[in-house]
């Protein structure tokens, strides 16, 4: 035991010394000094004493340890005890230990260094970095350059302070390992700020790569937050002053703290990992893995995501989102507002954008997103104003929304690719759409470039399909522009199985083309406009109605056409045994009305002509009057230049042609200098010159059954003509 032998010869010759000393100086001058006291009540066991010292060791030729002490013993067995002794370095570390008592176990295979040191009584350990360590007892064992303590322990290293039980350091490592109840406590910075508290069952500090590990319980309670997780990883700055990344492993939660300032995220997650802005407080970056949920609260709101994973980035106050992206089964739930209904939205990912001034402006949902609004308002039947009902929801491949700084602030939804919206009882399809939802507005819209479809709307009783669809979804009223096809289901009145209405009744569908559709829900107002090509048109069954413009009013069944009106109406008449007939009444007109209270349609014209089967019939005005009953025809007027032919060769003409259908009867009013007047076929149509007799007067009625006259005015008579003569007049 080479470092024990040597300290044993200085000790002998210190001893001869000292007496050689004595024997001089008593021979020669004063008497020496009084001896030091001796050590007295020597432990048998104990081979040598010394007072205070200190003691180098080197290894390999490099210093290694430096001991100091206040007193030394050394036992028979080998063992040294230095009381209130201080370790200076371990190995080339520039740590220190310190106790009341060191006491060293065996030595090392060189026979230099004490194998292992045990240490009593106020220990202390002050690892190189900063961190001061103190406990009752401790060991140290050269081989393996670890530092155990048994027992309990308190901690410090700037402004971090904690304690725990059991622990050891290992200087090759840097590495300080608490075992048990570890507690961790840092103080507030120079600006009062950055507190925090710590624990968990173990805990590991690690000088080299300026980590702290928490494991088995792990919860860290801050200012503004609470942490927990069964581990949780912390890497600090270089001069370990500031936190630079946290990371919480195992039903990992993150929750704003009572108090703190509002829009503090709440998180939680299989794993999460946050990362912090250089004052190593404030959040930059958050991921979440595994049942990740992150929460969004404010005074009023509370914003929930959920997903497989869920990345954040924040501005530099650590609440503002600047980034936000999620993956694998996302649902966001958004809140209702004093402006906006409650929504959800599921996708298969989601990515947000934004900046640190306005918040998020923008999200992108991918993978079948669904769009979901519940406490909105849609329209009951025509007339009956809106009613509150369930939802809306929007489907699409993706879907992109406008944002105000917030995910619930949607200023525009924009669903892209096989887009089915529903709002009520109506289903909208489109390529592509967009929703407002402070307006109430969904534009539909096929791709810019094939393949494209069609738009569509469809609320049970009335379709719409075109290029394009302004839908309003709170009323339902829409615009629809280019190559615009409908069909509209009337409602049967209660206690009927058909709708009501002479000119569209009955139980088929109104079908109508356009260039363009305004429709308004509540009085079923529809405005059909043409192309300058394509007239616009309403038909069912074998009616169909003709013009540059159509406005029906499906509520009160009322029809008008403006510009190049040409309509066909089948209606019911009777031939000249009274038996019923159905002709279809074709009119040309510059305009037309029809409404369904008076049963009387009414065509304006230069001239209006009606074609049927048994003739023609022209005029400046016309208006066709029908029985209660359908579509039978009780009375045709003329006015204007009136004229009318038959298919037997009977003609009439005057200012007004006024014919009744029941009993086949034409009443002829002419005018001063233009007498009304009838052609009736010829005498004899197989004469070489026909001739056929002409009637003329100021009024007078025609029986077409009788072939009989009865007048009521002047210049009555009767003359023969030419049966080449026509009585229509040109135009």
């Amino acid at each position: 035991m080479r470092w024990q032998k040597s300290a044993r010869v200085g000790l002998a010759i210190a001893g001869l010394g000292i007496a050689a000393a004595i024997v001089y100086y008593s021979r020669k001058g004063p008497p020496p000094p009084a001896p030091p006291p001796s050590i007295a009540n020597l432990d048998p066991k104990v081979a040598s004493q010394g007072l205070a010292g200190k003691e180098y060791k080197t290894k390999d030729g490099k210093p290694y340890q430096d001991f100091t002490y206040e007193k030394r013993e050394e036992f028979t067995d080998g063992r040294v005890r230095l009381t209130k002794a201080v370790v200076a370095g371990l190995g080339e570390n520039a740590s220190k230990m310190r106790a009341d008592m060191i006491e060293t176990v065996g030595v090392t295979e060189s026979g230099v260094m004490p194998k292992q040191l045990q240490l009593t009584g106020h220990v202390s350990f002050e690892e190189q970095g900063g961190l001061t360590i103190q406990t009752d007892a401790a060991s140290y064992d050269d081989a393996t350059g670890v530092v155990t303590i048994p027992g309990h322990l308190t901690y410090q290293r700037g402004r971090t302070s904690g304690e725990g039980v059991g622990a050891t350091y290992d200087r090759n490592k840097g590495l300080v390992v608490i075992q048990d109840q570890s507690k961790a406590r840092v103080g507030p910075d120079a600006k009062g700020t950055g507190s925090a508290e710590a624990s968990s069952k173990r805990m590991i500090m690690e000088r080299g790569l300026h980590s702290l590990r928490l494991e088995e319980g792990a919860r860290i309670v801050s200012q503004s937050q609470t942490l927990t997780g069964a581990n949780a990883a912390m890497l600090f700055t270089e001069d370990d002053t500031a936190l630079k990344f946290l990371e919480l492993r195992g039903a990992a939660r993150v929750e704003p703290t009572p108090g703190s300032p509002a829009n503090q995220p709440a998180m939680s997650a299989d794993e999460i990992s946050m990362g912090f802005h250089p004052d190593g407080q404030t959040l930059q970056h958050a991921r979440l893995t595994g049942r990740a949920v992150l929460t969004l609260r404010d005074a009023t709101l509370s914003r929930s995501i959920t997903a497989s994973m869920i990345d954040i980035v924040t501005g530099t106050d650590g609440r503002t989102l600047v980034g936000l992206n999620a993956a694998d089964h996302v649902i966001v739930e958004l809140p209702a507002s004093a402006t906006a209904p409650a929504r959800t939205i599921t996708s298969q990912t989601l990515k947000a954008i934004g900046d640190e001034k306005k918040g998020l402006t923008s999200a992108r949902f991918e993978g079948d997103p669904q769009f979901q609004e519940s406490g909105t308002k849609t329209p009951g039947g025509a007339g009956q104003g809106a009613t509150a009902t369930g939802t809306r929801t929007g489907k699409a491949t993706t879907l992109v929304l406008t944002l105000g700084g917030q995910l619930e602030a949607i200023e525009k939804a924009d669903f892209e690719q096989k887009v089915v919206f529903t709002s009520g009882r109506m289903t909208a399809n489109s390529d592509l759409a967009t929703y407002r939802e402070a307006e109430g507005i969904l534009d539909l819209r096929p791709n810019s470039v094939a393949p494209r479809r069609r738009s569509s709307v469809d609320s049970g009783d009335f379709w719409v399909e075109s290029t394009d669809i302004k839908l309003t979804l709170n009323t339902e009223d829409l615009i629809a522009v280019g190559d615009v096809k409908t069909s509209l289901r009337r409602q049967a009145a209660t206690g009927t199985k058909s709708a009501p209405g002479a000119l569209f009744g009955g139980s088929e569908p109104i079908k109508g083309t356009a260039a363009k559709l305004d429709y308004r829900k509540e009085t079923g107002k529809a405005i059909y406009t043409g192309a300058q090509k394509a007239r616009a048109t309403l038909e069912q069954g074998d009616t169909r109605i003709l013009a540059n413009e159509l406005v029906f009013e499906e509520a009160a069944n009322r029809l008008k056409g403006t510009g190049d009106v040409d309509s066909s109406i089948p209606m019911t008449s009777t031939d000249d045994q009274g038996r019923s007939q159905e002709k279809m009444q074709r009119v040309h007109a510059e305009t037309m009305s029809y409404d369904d209270a008076s049963r009387q349609a009414e065509y304006h014209g230069k001239p209006v002509i009606l074609t049927t089967a048994d003739g023609v019939t022209e005029g400046l005005t016309m208006f066709f009057e029908l029985a209660e009953d359908g579509k039978t025809l009780k009375r045709l007027h003329a006015v204007g230049d009136a004229f009318a032919s038959r298919s037997d060769g009977h003609e009439f003409s005057g200012t007004e042609i006024d014919y009744r259908m029941e009993d086949d009867r034409y009443l002829l009013i002419g005018r001063s200098g233009t007498p009304a007047r009838v052609k009736q076929p010829p005498r004899d149509p197989k004469a070489a010159a026909p001739v056929c007799d002409f009637t003329e007067g100021q009024k007078f009625e025609f029986s077409h059954r009788t072939g009989g006259f009865q007048n009521f005015g002047t210049n009555f008579g009767v003359d023969p003509g030419a049966c080449t003569v026509s009585l229509r007049k040109p135009r």
